[in-house]
């Protein structure tokens, strides 16, 4: 029946999330860590973005924009909150830092993302393709406390 292969072809699978952009992965103590980590930097261009709600992992539904990305041909989909909802932070009810950084970005663009860590915390990086990491624009960013991070992460 044509609406199930609708919905089958267009609902990311959970277990491979092969249709996801994945920056980062949990190592073996849970922590994130940048993905893959020999080549931790993702071109892609920006095909598209739509608005949406997500639950994220604390189990708090979201509001925000599925953006759909092209990565080596394939169409790839990553989520980005509008608001800080961690009601722990400092920013809460703010504008995620994600967010603010498509602000100037517009579909077509190439860009190059990357989870970096830095310190006890990580953040993803968003830049156009070619463009060097601004260090003065690093966001601060509120992350689970960590006890033991590698030292080429610190």
């Amino acid at each position: 029946m044509e609406i199930v292969k609708k919905y089958i072809q267009n609902e990311p699978d959970k277990k491979t999330r092969s249709n996801w952009l994945e920056l980062a992965k949990k190592d073996s103590r849970g922590i994130p860590m940048p993905y893959p980590p020999d080549n931790p930097v993702h071109r892609v261009k920006l095909l598209r973005g739509e608005e949406g709600t997500k639950t994220n992992y604390r189990g708090i539904e979201e509001k925000g924009v599925f953006l759909t990305f092209l990565e080596d041909g394939i169409e790839k989909k990553y989520f980005v909150p509008i608001y800080v909802t961690d009601k722990n932070s400092e920013n809460y009810g703010k504008f995620n830092y994600l967010f603010q950084a498509f602000e100037n970005i517009n579909e077509g663009d190439e860009l190059e993302m990357e989870y970096v860590r830095k310190g006890k915390t990580g953040f993803v990086d968003v830049r156009r393709a070619g463009e060097k990491r601004n260090e003065d624009d690093i966001p601060v960013i509120e992350d689970a406390p960590i006890d033991e991070i590698p030292p080429e992460y610190q």
